[in-house]
Protein backbone atom coordinates (compact mmCIF):
# COMPACT_ATOMS: atom_id res chain seq x y z
CA UNK A 1 0.00 0.00 0.00
CA UNK A 2 2.68 2.42 1.06
CA UNK A 3 4.22 2.05 -2.71
CA UNK A 4 0.91 3.77 -4.65
CA UNK A 5 1.09 6.38 -6.37
CA UNK A 6 0.06 8.79 -8.77
CA UNK A 7 2.45 9.10 -11.86
CA UNK A 8 2.74 12.80 -13.22
CA UNK A 9 3.29 13.05 -16.66
CA UNK A 10 7.08 14.33 -16.98
CA UNK A 11 9.25 15.38 -19.95
CA UNK A 12 10.76 11.83 -19.62
CA UNK A 13 7.82 9.66 -20.71
CA UNK A 14 7.27 6.18 -21.15
CA UNK A 15 4.78 5.46 -24.00
CA UNK A 16 1.41 4.91 -22.10
CA UNK A 17 0.79 1.96 -24.00
CA UNK A 18 4.08 0.40 -22.78
CA UNK A 19 3.47 0.54 -19.26
CA UNK A 20 -0.25 0.13 -18.75
CA UNK A 21 -1.43 -1.45 -22.39
CA UNK A 22 -3.96 0.91 -24.46
CA UNK A 23 -5.60 3.97 -22.95
CA UNK A 24 -9.23 4.05 -21.66
CA UNK A 25 -11.24 6.61 -23.82
CA UNK A 26 -11.36 10.01 -22.27
CA UNK A 27 -15.28 11.42 -22.33
CA UNK A 28 -14.90 15.12 -21.26
CA UNK A 29 -17.80 16.42 -19.38
CA UNK A 30 -19.10 19.43 -21.46
CA UNK A 31 -20.87 22.57 -20.18
CA UNK A 32 -24.56 23.06 -20.63
CA UNK A 33 -23.84 26.64 -22.69
CA UNK A 34 -24.59 25.46 -26.23
CA UNK A 35 -22.07 27.48 -28.27
CA UNK A 36 -19.31 26.26 -25.75
CA UNK A 37 -20.33 22.64 -25.78
CA UNK A 38 -20.94 22.50 -29.72
CA UNK A 39 -17.28 24.14 -29.85
CA UNK A 40 -15.58 22.18 -26.98
CA UNK A 41 -17.01 18.62 -28.60
CA UNK A 42 -15.73 19.94 -31.95
CA UNK A 43 -12.15 20.73 -30.90
CA UNK A 44 -12.28 17.02 -28.62
CA UNK A 45 -12.97 15.03 -31.49
CA UNK A 46 -10.08 16.98 -33.85
CA UNK A 47 -7.65 16.56 -30.92
CA UNK A 48 -8.24 12.63 -30.99
CA UNK A 49 -8.05 12.48 -34.60
CA UNK A 50 -4.75 14.24 -34.67
CA UNK A 51 -3.14 12.57 -32.00
CA UNK A 52 -3.81 9.03 -34.15
CA UNK A 53 -3.07 10.10 -37.01
CA UNK A 54 0.76 12.04 -35.67
CA UNK A 55 3.47 10.35 -34.10
CA UNK A 56 4.31 10.77 -30.94
CA UNK A 57 6.93 13.33 -30.20
CA UNK A 58 6.44 14.59 -33.90
CA UNK A 59 5.86 18.62 -33.68
CA UNK A 60 2.28 19.96 -33.26
CA UNK A 61 0.48 19.82 -36.74
CA UNK A 62 -0.40 22.94 -37.65
CA UNK A 63 -4.45 22.46 -37.98
CA UNK A 64 -3.85 21.49 -34.40
CA UNK A 65 -2.05 24.87 -33.37
CA UNK A 66 -4.98 26.87 -35.61
CA UNK A 67 -7.86 24.67 -33.46
CA UNK A 68 -6.28 25.93 -30.23
CA UNK A 69 -6.92 29.48 -31.30
CA UNK A 70 -10.21 29.01 -32.26
CA UNK A 71 -11.36 27.14 -29.08
CA UNK A 72 -9.54 29.42 -26.83
CA UNK A 73 -11.26 32.37 -28.93
CA UNK A 74 -14.51 30.81 -28.66
CA UNK A 75 -14.04 30.48 -24.61
CA UNK A 76 -13.11 34.05 -24.44
CA UNK A 77 -15.86 35.30 -25.77
CA UNK A 78 -18.25 33.42 -23.81
CA UNK A 79 -16.64 34.63 -20.59
CA UNK A 80 -17.28 38.30 -21.96
CA UNK A 81 -20.87 37.35 -22.20
CA UNK A 82 -22.36 38.79 -18.97
CA UNK A 83 -24.34 36.12 -16.96
CA UNK A 84 -23.72 33.67 -19.74
CA UNK A 85 -21.44 31.31 -17.14
CA UNK A 86 -22.56 29.36 -14.09
CA UNK A 87 -20.05 27.61 -12.22
CA UNK A 88 -20.45 24.16 -13.74
CA UNK A 89 -19.80 25.10 -17.22
CA UNK A 90 -16.52 27.62 -16.28
CA UNK A 91 -15.03 24.90 -14.25
CA UNK A 92 -16.40 21.69 -16.92
CA UNK A 93 -14.65 24.03 -19.60
CA UNK A 94 -11.59 24.45 -17.76
CA UNK A 95 -11.13 21.10 -16.95
CA UNK A 96 -11.35 20.12 -20.38
CA UNK A 97 -8.78 22.66 -21.38
CA UNK A 98 -6.56 20.84 -18.69
CA UNK A 99 -7.29 17.34 -19.91
CA UNK A 100 -6.54 18.38 -23.76
CA UNK A 101 -3.47 20.11 -22.56
CA UNK A 102 -2.31 17.21 -20.56
CA UNK A 103 -2.68 14.98 -23.69
CA UNK A 104 -1.20 16.69 -26.20
CA UNK A 105 1.59 17.28 -23.70
CA UNK A 106 2.28 13.42 -23.81
CA UNK A 107 1.75 13.16 -27.61
CA UNK A 108 4.25 16.13 -28.57
CA UNK A 109 5.61 17.24 -25.54
CA UNK A 110 6.54 21.17 -25.69
CA UNK A 111 3.48 22.79 -27.22
CA UNK A 112 4.77 25.71 -29.26
CA UNK A 113 4.80 28.74 -27.38
CA UNK A 114 2.39 30.57 -28.40
CA UNK A 115 -0.50 28.44 -27.76
CA UNK A 116 0.98 27.40 -24.37
CA UNK A 117 0.89 30.65 -23.76
CA UNK A 118 -2.23 31.34 -24.66
CA UNK A 119 -4.04 28.17 -23.33
CA UNK A 120 -2.61 29.19 -19.75
CA UNK A 121 -4.05 32.80 -20.24
CA UNK A 122 -7.59 30.96 -20.93
CA UNK A 123 -7.35 28.72 -17.81
CA UNK A 124 -6.25 32.12 -15.65
CA UNK A 125 -9.17 33.53 -16.91
CA UNK A 126 -11.35 30.78 -16.39
CA UNK A 127 -10.23 30.63 -13.05
CA UNK A 128 -10.11 34.23 -12.38
CA UNK A 129 -14.34 33.92 -13.17
CA UNK A 130 -15.13 30.90 -11.29
CA UNK A 131 -14.13 32.83 -8.21
CA UNK A 132 -16.05 35.97 -9.46
CA UNK A 133 -19.26 33.61 -9.45
CA UNK A 134 -18.42 31.33 -6.39
CA UNK A 135 -17.90 34.84 -4.27
CA UNK A 136 -21.62 35.21 -5.19
CA UNK A 137 -23.07 32.52 -3.30
CA UNK A 138 -20.29 31.72 -0.61
CA UNK A 139 -22.39 32.36 2.74
CA UNK A 140 -19.28 32.17 4.82
CA UNK A 141 -15.45 32.45 4.98
CA UNK A 142 -13.60 28.96 3.99
CA UNK A 143 -9.84 28.27 5.68
CA UNK A 144 -8.28 25.04 5.31
CA UNK A 145 -7.53 25.13 8.84
CA UNK A 146 -10.75 24.23 9.30
CA UNK A 147 -11.17 21.17 6.50
CA UNK A 148 -10.94 17.76 7.28
CA UNK A 149 -9.15 15.33 5.58
CA UNK A 150 -10.84 13.41 3.07
CA UNK A 151 -9.99 9.61 4.17
CA UNK A 152 -9.65 8.53 7.76
CA UNK A 153 -6.47 7.07 8.91
CA UNK A 154 -4.50 9.79 7.34
CA UNK A 155 -0.94 8.31 5.82
CA UNK A 156 0.67 10.36 3.81
CA UNK A 157 2.35 8.29 0.73
CA UNK A 158 4.09 10.48 -1.31
CA UNK A 159 3.72 14.31 -0.13
CA UNK A 160 3.29 17.75 -2.49
CA UNK A 161 6.22 19.30 -4.47
CA UNK A 162 9.20 17.11 -6.04
CA UNK A 163 9.51 13.94 -6.14
CA UNK A 164 11.43 11.00 -7.90
CA UNK A 165 8.45 9.39 -10.64
CA UNK A 166 7.33 6.51 -9.91
CA UNK A 167 7.57 5.15 -13.11
CA UNK A 168 10.13 7.06 -15.00
CA UNK A 169 12.60 7.51 -12.04
CA UNK A 170 12.94 10.82 -12.78
CA UNK A 171 12.66 14.12 -10.42
CA UNK A 172 8.75 15.47 -11.38
CA UNK A 173 6.16 18.12 -9.68
CA UNK A 174 3.51 16.74 -7.56
CA UNK A 175 0.76 18.72 -7.34
CA UNK A 176 -0.97 17.06 -4.26
CA UNK A 177 -0.66 14.33 -2.10
CA UNK A 178 -1.00 10.64 -2.33
CA UNK A 179 -3.00 9.10 0.40
CA UNK A 180 -3.03 5.13 1.87
CA UNK A 181 -6.29 3.48 1.15
CA UNK A 182 -7.86 0.66 0.80
CA UNK A 183 -9.88 -0.67 -2.41
CA UNK A 184 -13.59 0.93 -2.11
CA UNK A 185 -12.50 3.09 0.79
CA UNK A 186 -14.70 5.99 1.77
CA UNK A 187 -13.64 9.85 0.60
CA UNK A 188 -15.64 12.06 1.96
CA UNK A 189 -15.73 15.98 1.03
CA UNK A 190 -13.10 17.93 2.61
CA UNK A 191 -15.23 20.92 3.54
CA UNK A 192 -18.65 22.04 2.15
CA UNK A 193 -18.80 23.04 -1.24
CA UNK A 194 -20.85 22.71 -4.81
CA UNK A 195 -19.16 19.65 -7.24
CA UNK A 196 -17.99 21.28 -10.37
CA UNK A 197 -16.48 18.42 -12.25
CA UNK A 198 -17.30 14.87 -11.66
CA UNK A 199 -15.85 12.36 -14.20
CA UNK A 200 -12.49 10.97 -16.40
CA UNK A 201 -9.30 13.36 -15.60
CA UNK A 202 -6.78 11.86 -18.21
CA UNK A 203 -3.92 10.65 -16.17
CA UNK A 204 -5.78 11.30 -12.73
CA UNK A 205 -8.36 8.36 -13.76
CA UNK A 206 -12.08 9.17 -11.95
CA UNK A 207 -11.59 12.21 -10.02
CA UNK A 208 -14.07 14.61 -8.56
CA UNK A 209 -13.76 18.49 -7.59
CA UNK A 210 -15.66 20.66 -5.14
CA UNK A 211 -15.13 24.93 -5.25
CA UNK A 212 -15.51 25.62 -1.69
CA UNK A 213 -15.34 29.41 -2.16
CA UNK A 214 -14.36 32.11 -4.77
CA UNK A 215 -10.70 30.63 -3.24
CA UNK A 216 -10.22 27.57 -2.46
CA UNK A 217 -11.20 23.86 -4.22
CA UNK A 218 -9.94 20.53 -3.55
CA UNK A 219 -9.40 17.65 -6.05
CA UNK A 220 -9.95 14.09 -5.36
CA UNK A 221 -8.44 11.33 -7.91
CA UNK A 222 -7.53 7.84 -8.82
CA UNK A 223 -11.45 6.48 -7.40
CA UNK A 224 -13.26 3.48 -7.81
CA UNK A 225 -16.07 5.32 -8.30
CA UNK A 226 -17.72 8.86 -7.55
CA UNK A 227 -20.89 8.91 -5.69
CA UNK A 228 -21.84 12.35 -6.25
CA UNK A 229 -22.64 14.36 -9.81
CA UNK A 230 -21.64 17.88 -11.08
CA UNK A 231 -23.80 20.66 -9.88
CA UNK A 232 -24.42 18.73 -6.18
CA UNK A 233 -24.12 20.70 -2.97
CA UNK A 234 -22.51 18.42 -0.43
CA UNK A 235 -21.35 19.15 3.16
CA UNK A 236 -17.85 18.41 4.95
CA UNK A 237 -17.58 15.41 5.90
CA UNK A 238 -20.07 13.61 3.12
CA UNK A 239 -19.18 10.75 1.39
CA UNK A 240 -18.64 11.76 -2.28
CA UNK A 241 -16.39 8.54 -3.68
CA UNK A 242 -14.46 5.49 -2.92
CA UNK A 243 -10.98 4.65 -3.35
CA UNK A 244 -9.68 2.75 -6.58
CA UNK A 245 -6.57 3.33 -9.10
CA UNK A 246 -7.86 4.13 -12.02
CA UNK A 247 -5.86 6.60 -14.47
CA UNK A 248 -2.38 6.37 -14.19
CA UNK A 249 -1.76 4.78 -10.78
CA UNK A 250 0.52 2.13 -9.32
CA UNK A 251 -2.20 0.94 -6.71
CA UNK A 252 -5.06 1.71 -4.92
CA UNK A 253 -4.29 5.00 -3.42
CA UNK A 254 -5.98 8.82 -3.01
CA UNK A 255 -4.69 11.30 -4.88
CA UNK A 256 -5.64 14.47 -2.79
CA UNK A 257 -4.68 18.44 -4.06
CA UNK A 258 -5.67 21.44 -2.50
CA UNK A 259 -5.75 24.55 -4.83
CA UNK A 260 -6.20 28.35 -4.05
CA UNK A 261 -7.48 30.31 -6.98
CA UNK A 262 -6.12 26.91 -9.14
CA UNK A 263 -3.18 27.18 -7.75
CA UNK A 264 -2.20 23.44 -6.04
CA UNK A 265 -1.07 24.37 -2.12
CA UNK A 266 0.49 21.79 0.22
CA UNK A 267 -2.30 20.10 1.64
CA UNK A 268 0.05 19.16 4.62
CA UNK A 269 1.00 22.55 5.06
CA UNK A 270 -2.51 23.93 5.68
CA UNK A 271 -4.75 21.49 6.80
CA UNK A 272 -4.80 20.86 10.41
CA UNK A 273 -2.97 17.89 11.17
CA UNK A 274 -4.91 14.68 12.73
CA UNK A 275 -3.71 13.23 16.26
CA UNK A 276 -3.06 9.61 14.14
CA UNK A 277 -1.44 11.18 10.93
CA UNK A 278 2.21 9.84 9.78
CA UNK A 279 4.15 10.55 7.14
CA UNK A 280 5.56 8.05 5.06
CA UNK A 281 7.22 9.50 1.94
CA UNK A 282 8.21 7.38 -1.18
CA UNK A 283 11.10 9.63 -2.06
CA UNK A 284 12.16 13.03 0.11
CA UNK A 285 11.97 16.40 -1.97
CA UNK A 286 15.42 17.76 -2.57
Amino acid sequence: MLLSACATPTVERLPWREVFGAPPAVKRQLPSDAELRAALQAFVEGASWSRQSVGRGAPMPAAHVDAWGRVLQTVEQGLARPGASSVTDVARVRLVLEGELEADAQQWGDLPVGTGEAVQGTLQHLSQRLAELTALTAKHQVSPEHFRWPVTPVLVTSPWGQRVHPITGGWAPHLGVDLAAQTAQPVVAAAAGTVTFCGWRGNHGKSIEVQHDAKWATRYSHLQVWLVGAGATVKKGQLIGLAGSTGQSTGVHLHFELLAGGEPQDPEALLPSPPTAASASMAASP
